[in-house]
This record gives structure tokens, C-alpha cells and sequence, in this order.
């Protein structure tokens, strides 16, 4: 579950919470994890297991990318690079995943991502999105953004 936040996007009603409740109780049985992938094992994963993956987004305009005054904390070319990587040693053992990721975003193009996705033969699902409440997309006339999810198996 994915809530919005901030001035006028907020909105915890009694939907939401009778959603939250149900989402809880069907996830008891799955083990959430949050770290970096290169702290991840999964040398004990197998293709029961799913993993999925949301990395900060490399052409999008979040503080990741251009206002972390720290380089460490800066997502750059490199670190998708090696997220590829990881998720190729995924593949490997035949363990599905997906991720989320922009292919365009505000006139720019993930080319490194469309490479890895036709080099893998991986499939991409399109998120229909509008960002255009989002205080970063403060120009209304940019390119329009493609959100996709990328996946190792067909969708049923």
C-alpha cells in the first residue's frame, strides 16, 4: 500500500483503514524485507520465493538524485548497474521479481534500463500514473512519464 502524503493528498478514512486491515491480515504469512540488495542474501530463496524490488528512480528529479548533498546517499548510472546485476543472479535461480522504474521521465530516457530488459528478454507492464499533483513536476509540459513494472515471468 502506497498512501500519499502531504497538503491536500491526505486522506486516512474509514475505507482506507478497512483496506489497511485486510492487506495486513493477507500478509501474515509473507516476510517483508527493507535494505539495500547489496546486503540481501538469497542464497536460501528458491522459485517459491518472490522478491520486488523499488529503487530510486535514476532520471527522475527526487532528492536521491540531485539534492542528497552526501554522494553516498546519490543514486547514480552505477547503482542501477549493480541492481542489474543483482537481479540478473535472481533470474539465475529462477526466483520471479519485479521492479518498478520510469523508462521516460521529464525528457530524459533510462537507456541502461530499456538495454537490460531486451538483453534479458524481461517483460514490462505499464503503470498508469499521473503525477502531475506531485510538487517535483512542476512543469505541465514535459514529455509524459512511462512507470513500468518489470518482471522475470509473464503476467497471468
Amino acid at each position: 500500500m502506497n498512501q500519499a502524503f502531504g497538503a491536500n493528498r491526505s486522506s486516512f478514512n474509514p475505507a482506507m483503514r478497512k483496506n489497511t486491515i485486510k492487506f495486513h491480515k493477507n500478509i501474515q504469512s509473507i516476510i517483508l524485507s527493507c535494505q539495500s540488495f547489496e546486503l540481501f542474501s538469497i542464497n536460501n530463496l528458491n522459485s517459491k520465493d518472490f522478491i520486488y524490488v523499488d529503487p530510486p528512480y535514476l532520471i527522475s528529479d527526487a532528492y536521491y538524485n540531485v539534492g542528497a548533498k552526501n554522494a553516498e546517499l546519490r543514486w547514480e548510472q552505477k547503482d542501477d548497474l549493480k541492481l542489474f546485476d543483482f537481479l540478473n543472479k535472481i533470474n539465475d535461480k529462477q526466483i520471479p521479481f519485479a521492479m518498478s522504474n520510469f523508462i521516460h521521465h521529464k525528457g530524459k530516457t533510462n537507456e541502461k534500463l530499456i538495454e537490460w530488459i531486451n538483453d534479458m528478454k524481461l517483460n514490462t507492464y505499464d503503470i498508469n500514473s499521473d503525477y502531475s499533483h506531485c510538487i517535483a513536476n512542476i512543469n505541465k509540459n514535459d514529455n509524459p512519464t512511462l512507470e513500468v513494472v518489470v518482471t522475470n515471468y509473464k503476467k497471468e
